[in-house]
């Protein structure tokens, strides 16, 4: 290279100036080679001047640094002024390396200079300090790995400046340096966050808030707590974050909610049913006056040819009386009063047939059963649970569509989610009733098992229908619910459990029929008293009342020789009815012992009967004919036969 002295460039002033620089001034020609260095290289490298005269610079550069320091400076020579700062390992004479920080100006083509001109500065210890901080951040970072909260620190704009704990929810922390608040959640979520950190710089406090998050798009929820970061003068610089996950105990807190009110719900409907099968009760009783009497005037030819047509239309009302309060029994009874081993297929094919009978032509039905699913059941309440089901379907498509009736076999687990969580783990039915509708509404789907919840007009509906299918389900010991998987129109489902008997028991012959025998009728109605008197003295039968238990039990002490059946009633003011049975069959263990009620069987009842003692039972109101008929059967029965 032809570069001039460089004492004779600027005289003496600069010379001495570049000679008592801190910084090591060099010239170097176009391949690196030093023209020029002062005498801050010897206290910065050790060397002496003279000895790098001459030199590669790029024989002392760190061999991990040499080839992109190179790329570097023949791209910088190559372009007449352009300059260069860069940072790279350069070795001392000791062979220490040390870090320098060099500023490079292209003079090749510039007289008197003709050469690079190049200022380093010694930055290893600012290197140092900075590779301590990194190294104490990573320390730092290692010691909270084992945290399961996540710690984080942002400037006072939002800007994160230290994240940690963000690799469980799949997001790399190194990601999360230098983003925004607003970077890393969904418009409104981020707002309310940057607004905890305005609330923790008005008030100099800490913050502690729940916050329902979206996070590299999975549901979070944070306990989050914010806190103010000062500096070492006590000024405000920075906002801290400990954020701890409590996903798992809102959706904990959500389920208990959600089985609290399922709770809440089966106690009110327990509630109502006590309610309602008190009511009927009392309507029962007095349906059964109305009814038997204009069933007896029915049978005197005078009263009947006076106005037989007005008490048939008694009859025909009291019936549809009698109807709704069955409704409210079954809606309230805990008990199934005749079961029998249903082939679900049978069922469901038969209850199919009849709907498309008596539903509208643009109604289609459709069903599906397994062949070999069985259910032990009361087959009228369970075609009346399916009647109600299917009739709420019809009345949801207006205008046609189709209704599927599905049942299928399934096992419930103790782990099982909801709808059916709580249900003893085993092998169930599971029957679903299908329209293709509107749907319902998520607003009113707590609501439609509810007793006169109807969404129908006036005149349409009284809202039983729901109510008492649920009703019955229930005393299946099952469980009725809005089938929410995805699907057209809407689903009602219940589950009862399923048989593993093949077929039912063969049923006893009770068509016998006795006369001139004496039965004791128990009931604390006086005109039911006369009323089943004068109907079973019609039939040939003598009778002998009692109005209260005591007195039952007395008239049964003293005459239960020559007395073949008893009618009691369950429902009595001074003794229940199971209590007068027991005493009863201490006096004589083969007495035939018909129960009755006007309310659902009560669990004494349910009990006796199951245990085969009693005759049977026959329900109020009844006819002339229904209490003959339930007469006739009891005494047909002999004692080995109960």
């Amino acid at each position: 290279m032809n570069g001039a002295p460089l004492q004779e460039l600027d005289g003496s002033a600069f010379r001495l100036l570049v000679e008592q620089s801190a910084d090591i001034v060099a010239t170097m020609d176009n391949q690196g080679r030093i023209l020029f260095v002062n005498p801050a290289v010897r206290h910065m490298l050790g060397y002496e001047p003279e000895e790098l005269l001459g030199v590669s610079a790029f024989d002392i550069v760190h061999p991990e640094d040499v080839d992109e320091l190179k790329s570097l400076y023949q791209n910088m020579v190559e372009k007449p002024g352009a300059r260069v700062t860069t940072q790279y390992r350069m070795a001392a004479k000791s062979g220490e390396w040390r870090m320098i920080e060099s500023r490079a100006v292209n003079f090749l083509d510039t007289p008197p200079v003709g050469a690079v001109i190049c200022n380093s500065t010694d930055i290893t210890p600012l290197a140092l300090a900075v590779e301590e901080v990194r190294r104490s951040e990573e320390r730092v970072r290692m010691m909270l790995q084992g945290f399961e909260d996540i710690i984080a620190l942002y400037d006072l704009d939002g800007t994160c400046l230290f994240f940690t704990g963000a690799d469980a929810y799949g997001v790399h922390t190194r990601d999360m340096i230098g983003k925004n608040v607003r970077d890393m959640f969904p418009g409104k979520q981020a707002e309310r966050i940057l607004d905890q950190h305005r609330r923790v710089l008005k008030t100099g406090k800490a913050l502690t808030v729940e916050n329902e998050l979206t996070w590299n798009g999975r549901p979070l929820w944070l306990l989050l707590t914010t806190y103010p970061v000062t500096d070492s003068r006590g000024n405000l610089a920075a906002i801290g974050s400990i954020g701890r996950n409590i996903t798992a105990q809102k959706e904990a807190e959500r389920e208990k909610q959600a089985l609290q009110e399922q709770l809440n719900h089966i106690q009110k409907l327990d509630s109502v049913g006590a309610l309602a099968g008190g009511i009927a009760h009392e309507f029962n009783n007095m349906l059964a006056v109305i009814m038997g009497n204009a069933s007896l005037l029915l049978e005197t030819p005078e009263a009947a040819a006076a106005g037989r047509e007005e008490l048939e239309e008694i009859i025909k009302a009291g019936e549809r009386a009698r109807d709704l309060s069955m409704k409210l029994l079954t809606f309230a009874r805990r008990d199934k009063l005749n079961v029998q081993n249903v082939r679900v297929a049978d069922l469901i094919s038969e209850f199919a047939a009849m709907l498309e009978t008596v539903f509208p032509p643009n109604i289609h039905i459709r069903w599906s059963a397994p062949d070999d699913l069985r259910i032990i059941a009361d087959m009228p309440q369970m075609r009346q649970a399916l009647l109600n089901l299917c009739n709420n379907a019809r009345d949801a498509m207006p205008r046609g569509g189709t209704l599927a009736i599905e049942a299928a076999d399934i096992r419930i687990s103790e782990s099982e989610a909801e709808p059916l969580a709580g249900l003893p783990q085993g092998r169930y039915c599971l029957v679903t009733v299908r329209d293709t509708g509107a749907g319902i509404p998520e607003p009113i789907r707590n609501k439609i098992f509810d007793p006169f919840f109807t969404t129908k007009g006036v005149g349409r509906g009284v809202g039983l229908g729901l109510s008492v299918a649920h009703g019955i389900v229930r005393n299946h010991d099952g469980r009725l619910f809005v089938d929410e998987r995805p699907g057209p129109g809407a689903a009602v489902a219940f589950c009862i459990p399923a048989s593993d008997m093949l077929q039912n028991p063969p049923a006893a012959d009770n068509t016998a029929r006795n006369k001139h025998k004496t039965v004791l009728v128990v009931d604390d109605e006086p005109v039911l008293l006369k009323l089943a008197q004068r109907i079973l003295e019609r039939g040939g039968l003598h009778v002998i009342s009692a109005c209260s238990g005591e007195q039952a039990i007395d008239t049964f002490r003293h005459l239960h020789v020559s007395i073949d059946l008893v009618i009691l009633d369950m429902l009595l003011p001074d003794m229940d009815g199971a209590e007068v049975y027991r005493a009863m069959m201490e006096i004589a263990p083969d007495a035939r012992v018909l129960l009755c009620s006007g309310a659902s069987q009560a669990q004494a009842c349910r009990h006796l009967l199951d245990a085969g003692g009693p005759a049977g039972f026959i329900q109020k109101p009844f006819t002339m004919d229904s209490l003959t008929m339930a007469v006739q059967g009891a005494l047909a029965q002999s004692p080995d036969a109960r």
